[in-house]
């Protein structure tokens, strides 16, 4: 895998993959996702190492995306330093995946377990879940490296989340607003 002299949209395309086992893979230097699982059904992405995806023309991207997946488990993955300047999630699920794709499905029973993720710089997000997808798992993984409250974004409702860790909190800047 890795940074074509065209533009790369991903290492892994497993969008619209049914039934499908994403394994063993390492995919890095990708212009916007290392594994692109949008749309995809009944499907696991597991024991995968996962870095230093996205682009400075768009000035993000991120190591997993998983918008409108259905069924789908993230699992045991290395992931890290995904984004940019700007920053990206290492792992991304939304309930609908971008404009342009127009997936008929929403993203519904997703559970992401056991990852390991590292944030670069203090811009970029562990894991980022939007829009409140149903039937959400994320439990057991660990981000390191993340600024306060960017080790895990999550806009859910009725989810099961424990036993999630962020480790080496990123600090952040510190202004001194003292006269004197």
């Amino acid at each position: 895998m890795g940074r074509t002299p065209d533009l790369s949209f991903s290492g892994i395309n497993s969008a619209l993959c049914e039934a499908c086992d994403v394994h063993d893979n390492i995919t890095q230097y990708n212009d916007y996702y290392g594994i692109d699982t949008g749309g995809a059904v009944d499907t696991v992405v597991h024991h995968n190492v996962v870095t230093n995806n996205g682009n400075s023309t768009i000035n993000g991207g991120n190591g997993i995306n998983c918008g409108a997946c259905e069924s789908v488990e993230i699992a045991d993955n290395e992931i890290g330093s995904n984004g940019w300047t700007r920053g990206g999630a290492q792992i991304q699920v939304t309930t609908y995946d971008g404009g342009s794709s127009g997936f008929s499905i929403s993203a519904q029973n997703v559970a992401i377990r056991r990852n390991h993720l590292i944030c670069a710089n203090c811009n970029e997000l562990g894991v980022q879940v939007l829009s409140d997808p149903p039937h959400t798992t994320i439990e057991d993984n660990s981000t390191n490296g993340c600024t306060i409250l960017k080790g895990y974004v999550l806009h859910l409702t009725k989810a099961e989340i424990h036993r999630n860790r962020q480790e080496g909190v990123a600090p952040l800047v510190k202004t001194d607003f003292s006269s004197g």
